[in-house]
């Protein structure tokens, strides 16, 4: 048994450090990430390591649009309620914007211009699309390995493997309600790819996240209280490592799998409360710095430009808005043995990202950075769990293990894609 317990951290550390794990990645995406506070297993009394593997699925992923208030009451330009995926920044794309940045001192762009939108009957002159989609998250498998050492330290390597889709993309014309393969044909996709070489299809992405170390020490307090029994305050810094995949510029709504190549610096908090009649309650903060990188990158190179349709490409230098994750939650436990249900809020928000365009003819204060894909975005969701807990004191068993389900619903938010996911997890203590 004892080799086999080798040979098994063996080979979970391996699988750690050949992939990858993040904090708060940049897609603004509600899925769960192998560092959220939710999925991190108790420790089993006797045991010093942990090996966990996750699993999630999207049963479905909605736009939320605009701005919101301090209560979380979002109002909208146009809609009561979540829209398209592809709808996230604007409800329509405008194409004649998007062209005029790349053909301002082309006469034959020009004329193309005049061809597309004025000489042809049935379009409108502004090319205003308003865009479908099917966004799917198939795939978010997670794995953490923990190992726990004296005085409440601990030390974790954490990874995502994603598989994600955007499928069933079409531009419906608002006015006359005319899709964008009858209305426009080969002519408007090949011009998106020749004057701005992007894609306007759908694609399939799969790859790794960014590696996550995180070191951990959780101190208890008991307490002489007949309700409250235990204070646990806890500690947590980590590394985020760039070596997930990262945005393609190229196609529309393909975000990074992690911080899209930057370094990040994680540092976490939290606060337990053990009550009397198997009771527990907590809250937790978590917030990520990145350093900025510089390559090339799709801009907001004119008036009027929507953010699908960024037709332009400038090495540009960014600077990423602050990280911020907050859960709070209430569990009851050994309910039956070691079962344990869990409610739990959590509220996820990035500030406002910046760009600094390398070309002195653009503007990048009051013109890039503009774009609404680069303002802060916010996601709140609801999580019931259910777990069983193998692990008893009195047991010593050579491999103990502890098994989580979950569904999340995520229910409002800003200038984000909220999931409502189904998951489960698997952790086995040595």
């Amino acid at each position: 048994m004892n080799n086999i317990q080798k040979i098994l951290k063996n080979l979970s550390l391996a699988l750690v450090l050949g992939a990858t794990g993040t904090v708060v990645a940049l897609a603004p995406l509600n899925i769960f990430r192998p560092t959220d506070r939710f999925l991190i297993p108790p420790v089993c009394p006797g045991k010093n390591f942990q090996f966990t593997v996750g699993y999630e699925h999207a049963l479905c992923v909605r736009a939320f649009q605009d701005t919101e208030d301090c209560f979380g009451r979002v109002r909208r330009r146009s809609h009561e309620g979540p829209v398209n995926p592809l709808q996230l920044w604007q409800n329509s794309q405008n194409l004649h914007a998007a062209l005029r940045t790349v053909t301002l001192n082309e006469a034959a762009g020009e004329h193309d211009l005049a061809q597309l939108f004025n000489d042809n009957e049935g379009f409108n002159c502004a090319g205003e699309f308003k865009p479908y989609g099917l966004f799917k998250v198939k795939t978010n498998l997670m794995f953490a390995a923990r190992w726990h050492y004296n005085y409440g330290l601990s030390f974790g390597l954490f990874l995502p493997y994603y598989q994600m889709e955007l499928s069933n993309v079409s531009f419906v014309e608002e006015e006359s309600e005319v899709s964008f393969e009858e209305a426009m044909g080969k002519k408007l996709t090949t011009l998106a790819r020749e004057r701005g070489n992007l894609s306007l299809n759908g694609w399939k992405r799969q790859g790794i996240g960014d590696l996550v170390a995180q070191g951990t020490w959780k101190l208890d307090h008991p307490q002489a209280k007949p309700f409250l029994r235990c204070v646990s305050t806890q500690l947590r810094f980590g590394l985020s490592m760039p070596t997930g995949l990262k945005q393609d510029e190229d196609k529309i709504l393909a975000f990074p799998f992690g911080n899209d190549g930057s370094w990040g610096l994680q540092i976490a908090g939290g606060l337990d409360l053990l009550f009397a009649h198997r009771l527990r309650g907590g809250l937790d903060a978590e917030f990520l710095y990145l350093f900025g990188n510089t390559r090339d990158r799709r801009i907001r190179a004119g008036n009027g430009q929507t953010d699908l349709l960024f037709f332009n490409k400038n090495c540009a230098f960014k600077e990423y808005g602050l990280g911020q994750q907050y859960n709070l939650y209430v569990e009851a436990f050994d309910l039956l043995g070691g079962l344990s249900v869990k409610l739990n809020y959590q509220y996820l928000k990035r500030n406002e990202d910046k760009l600094y365009v390398r070309n002195d003819g653009i503007d990048s204060v009051g013109l890039v950075n503009n774009a609404q894909s680069l303002q802060n975005w916010t996601a709140h969701s609801f999580i019931v769990g259910l777990n069983y807990n193998f692990c008893r004191p009195c047991a010593q068993w050579p491999i103990e293990p502890y098994v989580s389900f979950w569904y999340k619903h995520g229910f409002n938010g800003k200038n984000a894609l909220l999931a409502n996911t189904v998951g489960a997890s698997l952790t086995v203590n040595f």
